[in-house]
């Protein structure tokens, strides 16, 4: 749940202030709405391969956790722009990352509560889960607003990258025992999901 409440901190901080920030930069607003949207796109076109790349990270525990690290170098690095002199290269390179991490978090830390909370327990966990996204939703543009006034926006990439990274830190010793629950729910499906 901290991650996917992390990921929406990272998300809704850039979605908040990206667009300000480019325009500040000189972008046109045809250029920032294809770089918004291509954030977007390639968190779609990641879903029809999440298996392969589950398979290839080795699990879905280190799926989410290397997701969470994507989301928080793109957010993070935003910090970086003007001194790239707002180059679109740049902000696409980072809107591609951040899309890979967000299209890929989201739906495994759904299926994350699904298959390790009992039965009679998912309801009240996905709604907590989702009660603290829209937690996020609500303070970060506020808070995100604060920081960015006070200090700029490299400040507020910044920051909400370096929190994002501290989460996902603070994720690397619960993967183990995660991927141990998830092996023997897998045991126990014979293979069937």
């Amino acid at each position: 749940m901290l991650g996917s409440s992390g990921i929406f901190l990272a998300l809704t901080v850039r979605e908040a202030f990206l667009p300000a920030m480019m325009e500040e930069l000189g972008l046109s607003a045809t250029v920032i709405g294809a770089l918004v949207s291509l954030g977007s796109l390639t968190a779609v076109i990641i879903r029809p391969v999440m298996p392969r790349v589950v398979a290839a990270l080795r699990g879905t525990a280190r799926t989410i956790v290397t997701s969470m690290a994507a989301v928080a170098v793109g957010v993070g690095l935003l910090a970086l722009a003007p001194a790239t002199g707002g180059s679109v290269l740049f902000f696409a390179l980072l809107a591609i990352v951040t899309g890979f991490g967000s299209g890929m978090a989201f739906p495994l830390s759904i299926v994350s509560v699904a298959s390790h909370v009992p039965r009679d327990e998912r309801a009240l966990a996905l709604s907590l889960r989702l009660s603290s996204n829209h937690l996020v939703e609500l303070s970060a543009p506020v808070l995100g607003g604060l920081l960015v006034a006070a200090f700029g926006f490299g400040v507020g990439f910044a920051v909400a990258g370096l929190a994002l990274a501290l989460l996902t830190i603070m994720a690397l010793p619960r993967m183990r025992p995660y991927e141990v629950v998830e092996h023997a729910l897998e045991a126990g499906h014979d293979g069937k999901r």
